[in-house]
């Protein structure tokens, strides 16, 4: 039910562009009910998943492959994982968020039924 230290180091190598602070950002992805859930591969973590829920539904996040493991289906079994789990934990619908410039991750959405429902842009100062 909480990220464990490799989770995090995963997760923040990919998604961090600057020094953050780990309680902070372990706070952040705590903040609800969520399952962590991690590929490893050969005692390494080499991919990582939030599964949030509210109510009925559950919210994908966090979703961050190494770059070594990549373009080996470990996006696609955390991701199924994730559904998997969240059915069992009572979640009926999904959804998730992507970059507009992230084709392999929008392709793996598409084959796996998501489509678009809203756009979204970060911003920081």
């Amino acid at each position: 039910d909480d990220p464990d230290d490799e989770w995090l180091t995963v997760w923040l190598a990919d998604k961090a562009t600057r020094p953050v602070d780990r309680a902070l950002a372990g706070a952040v992805v705590t903040g609800g009910r969520s399952v962590f859930l991690s590929a490893r591969d050969a005692g390494a973590t080499v991919g990582v998943i939030r599964a949030a829920y509210e109510q009925d539904w559950v919210g994908l996040s966090c979703l961050t492959v190494t770059p070594e493991a990549r373009r080996r289906s470990v996006g696609r079994g955390l991701t199924l994982e994730a559904l998997r789990v969240a059915a069992g934990g009572g979640a009926r619908h999904a959804f998730l968020q992507v970059q507009e410039s992230n084709a392999a991750a929008i392709a793996l959405y598409e084959v796996l039924g998501f489509t678009p429902a809203e756009l979204y842009h970060y911003r920081q100062r």
